[in-house]
């Protein structure tokens, strides 16, 4: 059976997921999907109240936790707001980290090809990722299953071309910023 933990192993990339540790599904009780739903806030919604979970189904997945600040990654809307959002000062902490800025260059350069790789082989993949990228330029894939559940429908309607070109216009934001707060810097 396919899983996007194999997809990532396959293409040796980095994630948090626990990969001996399978994702289980889950039955939500009621009461705590309500207490959940009235906690939950969504960044990209100011004054909605969502409603995460309106099932009781619940897909759980045990992964392992972020060691520093990265740069929240997304390829489409909403989320994709939250990368351009946070991109000005991420950047700003890569310049001025006492690393080197070549070596996030290299870095995020192998794991775009990586990424263009993935989402050819697996066509969907990209329509949903996320990931965290460190201020080493590493890409620590989370939440990249959606596609695992689509329909037919929706299958045929997502392009891998338009995966790729927005995936790439994010990359090169990156590159962007990090030019301007080079730039600045000097």
């Amino acid at each position: 059976m396919y899983t996007p933990v194999a997809t990532l192993l396959w293409h040796g990339a980095k994630h948090f997921y626990i990969a001996d540790e399978s994702p289980l599904l889950l039955s939500m009780p009621e009461e705590t999907r309500s207490r959940v739903n009235e906690k939950a806030r969504n960044a990209l919604l100011k004054d909605e109240q969502p409603q995460f979970f309106l099932s009781p189904s619940v897909v759980v997945q045990k992964m392992k936790a972020a060691k520093d600040s990265s740069l929240f990654f997304a390829c489409y809307h909403p989320n994709s707001r939250l990368t351009q959002a946070q991109l000005p000062s991420f950047a700003l902490a890569v310049v001025e980290q006492e690393g080197d800025v070549d070596e996030f260059k290299r870095n995020i350069a192998k794991e775009r090809s990586m990424l263009r790789k993935m989402i050819l082989d697996r066509p969907g993949f990209g329509a949903d990722l996320q990931a965290l990228v460190s201020k080493k330029g590493e890409f620590f894939f989370i939440d990249l299953d959606a596609h695992v559940y689509w329909s037919k429908w929706e299958k045929s309607w997502f392009k891998t071309e338009v995966a790729i070109r927005n995936c790439d216009q994010k990359f090169d934001a990156i590159d962007q910023a990090l030019n301007e707060r080079g730039a600045t810097m000097v």
